[in-house]
């Protein structure tokens, strides 16, 4: 092991759990902040982060039975990283000798030097239930109990063992060129697509690996990620190209460039976000892609603009609970339980600032890359309390939390079923 490859893993860990970022955008920072330049440090400290991010709850185990939960972050990491390459038995301790000292203290070294994998386990089995799911499956305990309550233990494991397994969808661009023409111009790169039954456009990579997506074809705008669930949502919004359309909180646009593309740009979209700095890579993303959508910075709880729209896609901010296989760094950052209910209350304002934008008898479409009832079916409620709204069930997914009495009208799909991450869907038919 390399000294600096330990060093980038461990103060990844740190920058997720301090700032609360994606994983890779952790090990970009890191890479910034160590300054390293050799990709065989980066590769491991790669590998590193990935085999930390599996197994820091029993390290976090093993340090809290000694009474050491409380030594600074930094402590923390490295000893997690330490573990984690035991753990995994993809190094040895003498191989670890190299990093010995410094914040891997003598102290935390004696608990490596003993059987420490063993003693995991043994307080594992002492956990409660959801405890040492969460343990085992480096799942957030309240995330983990929270499934538990809702759709039972069998399920649960079934979610829980399909957010360590991610499916890698991309859409091909067909704004500029056919599709034809961009799967010609893939032959090059060795990528290994799997065309989708179910959506048009939509592949499977096989063979994903590290800096996919800054691949030529991605850059030039004749590829983007885009995870099924996300395709699921626009097809249920099912925009024609007579439709006046507005996507609230559409930053940076990957949804909104599927209504485009499924429409032939026929359709009118306005596209809004608060944020100037997404605003601006909306705009230089659908530029790239050819995509001609009017882009808005506007507070989605307010109505963008006097007229009325035919369909709003409320794709809105949430936890992200569902997007576990796509960002491991998830599995640290929502460790200790976010605050839900702020969010709860600005994806409810934001729906119904939908139902003021759209004309009698329009479509609202809402969805969240979420497993939590709260950012869901409790927000469907809410709704349905307020607003004479009726849902009508998308094509896609399964019924939604059976506790809910509208839980058949309502729709989730899950990584275990439908290979996408986690979402929640509803789709409403307004009133007036």
């Amino acid at each position: 092991m390399h000294p600096r490859s330990f060093r980038l893993a461990s103060l990844t860990l740190e920058t997720i759990e301090r700032e609360r970022v994606s994983m890779d955008s952790a090990f970009q920072k890191a890479i910034r902040t160590v300054r390293s330049r050799y990709k065989e440090e980066t590769d491991e400290a790669y590998l590193l982060v990935l085999e930390a991010l599996r197994f820091f709850p029993e390290a976090d185990l093993v340090l809290r039975n000694e009474g050491l939960e409380r030594i600074p972050l930094r402590r923390r990491c490295a000893f997690r990283v330490a573990y984690a390459a035991l753990r995994s038995e993809k190094y040895s301790l003498r191989e670890l000798e190299i990093v010995k000292g410094g914040v891997l203290s003598g102290r935390l070294w004696k608990l490596l030097s003993g059987d420490v994998t063993g003693r995991a386990d043994v307080l594992k089995s002492k956990l409660a239930v959801h405890e040492r799911l969460a343990v085992e499956y480096s799942t957030p305990p309240w995330l983990v109990k929270h499934l538990l309550d809702n759709i039972g233990f069998a399920d649960t494991l079934k979610v829980l063992r399909g957010l360590w397994k991610r499916t890698f969808w991309v859409r091909v661009i067909t704004t500029r060129h056919s599709e034809e023409y961009v799967l010609k111009r893939l032959r090059g790169y060795k990528l290994s697509l799997k065309e989708d039954r179910d959506f048009p456009y939509m592949y499977e990579i096989l063979n994903p690996q590290p800096g996919l997506t800054k691949l030529p074809p991605f850059k030039k705008g004749l590829l983007i990620a885009e995870d099924k669930g996300s395709a699921a949502v626009v097809h249920t919004l099912n925009p024609s190209p007579s439709d006046v359309i507005y996507d609230a909180a559409a930053a940076p646009g990957v949804k909104t460039s599927h209504i485009y593309q499924l429409t032939g740009g026929r359709c009118v979209i306005v596209a809004g976000d608060i944020s100037r700095k997404r605003v601006q890579a909306m705009r230089t993303l659908m530029s790239r892609m050819g995509v001609d959508v009017m882009i808005i910075r506007v507070d989605s709880t307010l109505p963008p603009l006097r007229r009325k729209f035919d369909k709003v896609l409320v794709d809105a901010p949430c936890t992200n609970s569902g997007a576990l296989s796509r960002d491991p760094g998830l599995r640290l950052a929502l460790w200790k339980k976010p605050l839900t209910d702020s969010l709860k209350k600005l994806q409810v304002e934001m729906l119904r600032s939908a139902f003021r934008a759209v004309k009698p008898g329009g479509v609202v479409v809402y969805s969240t890359c979420s497993l939590l009832a709260s950012e869901g079916e409790e927000v469907v409620a809410k709704i349905l309390e307020a607003e004479e709204a009726e849902l009508n069930p998308s094509e896609w997914g399964v019924e939604g939390y059976k506790k809910y009495p509208f839980h058949a009208r309502v729709r989730r799909l899950y990584p275990h079923i439908h290979r996408t991450v986690g979402f929640f869907i509803a789709r409403f038919k307004w009133g007036g």
